[in-house]
């Protein structure tokens, strides 16, 4: 798997050998920005949500973050959050603070 620095640097290369071919000299600043959008956009997938803010939707198997620091897979539902693995609802003491969508393709 490409870390994000690599993955970034290849669109970028694409893009650059693209503009090569139409342009003698193509804008750098296009390039610039094209990086700076790729790594905004790489921050905002892998952003934690605050469930004060946004809560998932229903019976979505979502990475939730406790108040401890740990991580698990659970759902939420109208009796709380239920821990996926163990199929047990997650005791008060494990208080769900963050969340983030999981991507299954």
């Amino acid at each position: 798997m490409k870390t994000i620095e690599e993955a970034c640097k290849e669109c970028v290369t694409e893009a650059e050998n693209c503009l090569a071919l139409f342009e003698d000299d193509y804008d750098k600043g296009y390039i610039s920005g094209l990086e700076n959008g790729f790594k905004d956009g790489v921050k905002f997938a892998q952003r934690w949500i605050n469930v004060k803010d946004e809560l998932p939707e229903p019976h979505k198997s979502v990475l939730v973050k406790d108040k401890g620091g740990y991580f698990f897979v659970a759902e939420r539902s109208v009796f709380g959050w239920l821990d996926t693995q163990r199929q047990e609802y997650c005791e008060s003491y494990r208080t769900i603070v963050y969340w983030r969508p999981i991507e299954l393709k």
